[in-house]
């Protein structure tokens, strides 16, 4: 890309591109922090069980989701392996 000058105005336009997905990081970062001070759902009142030791891994193998036909599926054939102790988001 050439101004009327005939300079290349490419470095412009990759800078801006840089800076379009920095703020797009920027807004997703405090998106999830904020997700993440939010309080924990539980009703006041209430017990719940807690385990202090997980013992065991999970796998998931060959998994496949959908939300409905029209979307088709979200996740296809994933496999997939929890070990204690673990926190895994998708």
């Amino acid at each position: 890309m050439r101004d009327l000058d005939g300079q290349t105005l490419s470095p412009l336009s990759q800078l801006a591109q840089v800076l379009t997905r920095l703020n797009q990081a920027r807004v997703v970062y405090h998106q999830i922090v904020a997700i993440m001070v939010q309080e924990v759902e539980r009703q006041p009142g209430r017990r719940y069980l807690s385990r202090r030791r997980i013992e065991g891994q999970i796998d998931f193998k060959g998994v496949s989701f959908a939300y409905d036909d029209a979307l088709g599926s979200i996740l296809k054939d994933i496999d997939l392996a929890i070990k204690p102790g673990e926190k895994v988001a998708i």
